[in-house]
């Protein structure tokens, strides 16, 4: 059922949603593949100024770790449209509207579900324990 509500979406459009989807897949390999040397450990940083090379070298490796999320979400996004299931709930199974699909092209709920999920995991994260 869920291929044939996403068979009715206009085929130029999601070819151009694929070429999107590639496109920004491209951007996060070529992102992921630019390590820079960690500057802390290396005799060209005086110790007292390695702070903030040290925030500098925290920060990038959390970029990374976004980018690296990131790719996951819009690789399955793509696997997503080949398996015909692309714009569709995958909590709900209702279709995702098309503004939020234009906004975040990798989006796998609808706007209600994902503030629900958002909802439960913030609970999750401030409770004790």
């Amino acid at each position: 059922m869920k291929a044939e509500k996403t068979a009715n979406a206009p085929v130029v459009r999601l070819a151009a949603i694929r070429e999107l989807l590639a496109a920004k897949r491209l951007e996060l390999l070529a992102r992921l593949r630019c390590k820079p040397a960690p500057l802390a450990e290396s005799d060209r940083v005086a110790e007292h100024d390695q702070a903030p090379v040290i925030h500098g070298e925290f920060i990038s490796a959390r970029i990374g770790q976004i980018s690296h999320e990131q790719l996951e979400l819009v690789e399955t996004a793509l696997a997503r449209l080949d398996s015909g299931e692309y714009g569709i709930c995958l909590e709900c199974d209702r279709p995702i509207a098309a503004k939020r699909l234009a906004a975040v092209l990798w989006a796998s709920h609808c706007v209600a579900c994902q503030e629900r999920l958002d909802t439960m995991r913030q609970s999750l994260e401030e409770a004790p324990s």
